[in-house]
């Protein structure tokens, strides 16, 4: 995985320090007051280090939902820069764009990577900038753009100040846009890459995201349709476990910050195509085991997220569970749950440190880590394989050829799993776990 900064490290609790800041900030400039008198609170990079005493750049990072500060999110809050560089506007901004990310949905490619290259590996990549030039060495960014192969050359990257524009951004409280100036604002481009025709616009994560805040997107679209009448497709890019997937959007109104528009979903895999007779010989070699008493049912939906987590455990020995969401991008009792997953799976160990969880790699989750991607992917339908529901209902779509009901699931678990919950809608929830599992394991071979 990629870390940005040395100081986000697993003895830092990041979210805590950028909400203490931030409340710091909001009683310091009222900046509750202001919205509610004004519709919007302007607030300059000098506030933020005189109230939150943390850099600035830090506070107003956002890359997604789930890194708004709770000031933020109590009064349905987002910031933006605006103006000048180090000048921001906080309101009820509509910023982000959520994904979709079934695996289901994604138009399937496998990458033959032929001719290697000694100092880029896309089947082990942990940084943002590697998963650019996998993209494009390996051809991605072309079939993306549909240009023919090596048509496009990476043109700009890197810090840029925009040019003078404006937008409108929706309203989360009402049906009247804001507005929002921008003049030489600080932005930063991951890759730009151009052909004859065409323009591809990339921001890139490593590990797989609920959603993004457009502006990453948006305001480099807004300084490149300002040098080019050219095509431009806007390209959300993520790297998780030996595969790129590609968001791939277009703008209908280019000063409308709302109209991205979902042309296509992809995902290109750097290993060898995995056929049904390798998933069903990993789920037929698999030895039954008793279900653990130690450990939750999990309740972590995305396997592809599972993944990830086993990386950022390998990375970070001893991670807590808030620091795992943290880095994942996702809500902090869900560093739990997919702490759990990787538990359930045998592959990481879990301590508890007062109220704090800490993760840690198993010897099998070392093994599993040392496989290429493709035998890491046989390997976890195995040891998913191991436990009882996953086992019969991954038997059951072999024989049916479709997924499981949800029902069908939550009535099994009732029946079978002596330690389920039967009050509520719990195992339902936890069907629910089930059928996404099963759905990915039948989501990646080739048929």
């Amino acid at each position: 995985m990629t870390y940005e900064d040395p100081s986000d490290s697993i003895e830092i609790d990041v979210r805590s320090k950028n909400d203490a800041a931030w409340k710091n900030v909001f009683d310091g400039c009222f900046v509750v007051n202001k919205i509610e008198e004004f519709g919007e609170c302007r607030i300059s990079a000098n506030d933020l280090k005189k109230y939150g005493f943390r850099e600035p750049r830090l506070m107003a990072k956002i890359d997604s939902k789930h890194d708004v500060p709770t000031a933020f999110r109590k009064h349905d809050l987002c910031i933006m820069p605006c103006e000048s560089r180090g000048n921001y506007v906080i309101g009820h901004f509509d910023a982000f764009v959520k994904l979709e990310n079934s695996p289901e949905q994604f138009e399937k490619h496998s990458i033959s990577i032929g001719s290697t290259y000694d100092t880029l590996n896309p089947c082990n990549v942990s940084k943002e900038p590697s998963a650019i030039l996998s993209a494009f060495n390996y051809g991605i960014l072309d079939k993306v753009a549909g240009s023919p192969a090596s048509r496009l050359k990476m043109t700009n990257f890197g810090r840029e100040s925009t040019a003078e524009f404006d937008y409108s951004i929706n309203n989360t409280q009402s049906c009247s846009p804001y507005n929002i100036h921008v003049n030489r604002s600080q932005l930063e481009m991951d890759g730009v890459f151009e052909s004859e025709d065409r323009i591809i616009n990339i921001e890139a994560k490593i590990g797989m995201k609920d959603d993004f805040i457009a502006r990453q997107l948006y305001y480099p679209y807004r300084l490149i349709r300002d040098q080019t009448d050219k095509d431009i497709l806007n390209v959300f890019l993520t790297y998780s476990n030996g595969s790129i997937f590609t968001h791939v959007f277009t703008v209908d109104d280019t000063k409308n910050y709302n109209s991205f528009r979902l042309i296509g979903k992809n995902r290109f895999d750097f290993f060898e195509e995995i056929s049904v007779s390798e998933v069903s010989d990993a789920i037929n070699n698999a030895a039954i085991a008793n279900e653990p008493i130690d450990v939750p049912f999990p309740q972590a939906d995305s396997m592809q997220k599972v993944m990830d987590a086993i990386d950022l455990i390998k990375h970070y020995n001893g991670i807590t569970d808030r620091d795992l969401a943290y880095h994942m991008s996702i809500v902090d009792r869900q560093g739990g749950y997919y702490g759990n997953a990787c538990k359930y799976l045998g592959i990481a160990e879990r301590e508890r440190h007062g109220l704090t969880y800490h993760n840690y790699l198993s010897a099998a989750g070392e093994e599993l880590l040392y496989l290429p991607p493709k035998q890491r992917i046989i390997r976890i339908i195995e040891l998913m394989a191991k436990h009882k529901v996953f086992n019969h209902f991954l038997c059951d779509y072999l024989e049916q050829n479709r997924p499981p009901e949800k029902r069908d699931v939550a009535d099994w678990l009732i029946k079978n799993i002596d330690k389920m919950d039967m009050g509520g809608d719990t195992p339902y929830r936890r069907a629910s776990t089930v059928v996404r599992w099963i759905k990915w394991v039948f989501s990646i071979y080739d048929r």
